[in-house]
């Protein structure tokens, strides 16, 4: 995976950087330093690893393969596998202004299904939650916003954005 990009101060109190998306409302003090608020002190700062992909058609698929997020405790980048993520999310038609769900998957080891049953206390259809727990997105058509985002959270609560830019179904970079 290629190496995380660092953050400026003005990325910061933007709350996000042009390749990962950094916790909103943290700013960098006058020392250097991260502050996010009472009980906060640093963010996450982190890009998943992805591939998208055009498929016959052109239509677009995203496979999720991992996540790198800065870990301020011990200053090294952790690499966590989908096993260690909790859920992911795709805005297929993404406008820049806010994000919006429009596919929803969940991977982790540890048998999520059994889990999320006993949180919902109820029964949930197998067939239904296959097409939920996956790494590789079902097919969508090219956006016509011209860009997609992907929304990653890992198990530790770490959340990072990226954005593509597509043209007719097509990665641009």
């Amino acid at each position: 995976m290629p190496g995380l990009p660092s953050c400026s101060n003005a990325q910061l109190e933007a709350g996000r950087s042009n390749d990962a998306d950094c916790n909103r409302g943290a700013t960098r003090t006058n020392e250097g330093s991260i502050a996010s608020g009472a009980g906060n002190l640093f963010m996450a700062c982190g890009e998943p690893d992805l591939e998208l992909r055009t498929l016959e058609g052109g239509k677009l698929q995203v496979e999720l393969r991992g996540l790198d997020v800065y870990d301020p405790t011990t200053g090294e980048i952790r690499s966590d596998t989908t096993d260690e993520i909790a859920c992911w999310f795709v805005d297929t038609d993404y406008n820049e202004e806010s994000f919006f769900v429009r596919h929803a998957y969940f991977t982790g080891a540890g048998e999520p299904y059994k889990k999320l049953q006993r949180a919902l206390k109820a029964e949930i259809d197998e067939e239904a939650w296959s097409t939920l727990y996956s790494t590789v997105s079902r097919p969508f058509k090219a956006p016509s916003t011209g860009k997609i985002a992907v929304k990653v959270i890992n198990h530790y609560g770490d959340e990072v954005l990226k954005v593509y830019e597509c043209a007719q179904g097509a990665m641009l970079t």
